[in-house]
């Protein structure tokens, strides 16, 4: 079970491509996988990252859903397709959500104090997002 986040989302076809591996090796039925999009807190939604970002991971999931029917339950293959279309139509991770603008500013607000009470770099963690990051 895949909780789908702002953090996770560029490096999410990777990692279900490993489990598609995993499949291969196995077999179909050794390992499944769903895919939870993340609505609360808002402020970790997929939805916060910029539209080019989205479009990125939406165009790796197709591809991803694509050269695998073979091997994957149609369960997980309406999984992969529910998250593509939520990337590509859906604008706000909830009714009532606040701003984009908001979310975002929540968003690097709770991991610069994450980052200064673990010790932790953010844009070292995820280097992708850290130009994106910088200009919160």
């Amino acid at each position: 079970m895949c909780t789908i986040n702002a953090l996770c989302l560029l490096s999410l076809s990777e990692f279900l491509r490993n489990i598609v591996k995993l499949k291969q090796k196995y077999g179909k039925d050794s390992i499944n996988f769903s895919l939870n999009i993340l609505r609360f807190p808002s402020f970790q939604s997929p939805l916060i990252l910029p539209v080019e970002f989205r479009q990125q991971a939406a165009g790796e999931l197709v591809r991803f859903h694509l050269s695998n029917t073979q091997i994957l339950h149609e369960f997980e293959m309406n999984q992969v397709k529910r998250l593509v279309d939520y990337l590509q139509e859906v604008d706000t991770p909830h009714n009532g959500a606040l701003s984009k603008e908001i979310l975002q500013r929540d968003f690097k607000n709770f991991y610069q104090q994450y980052d200064q009470r673990r010790g932790k770099d953010f844009k070292y963690t995820f280097p992708q997002l850290a130009e994106w990051y910088d200009t919160l």
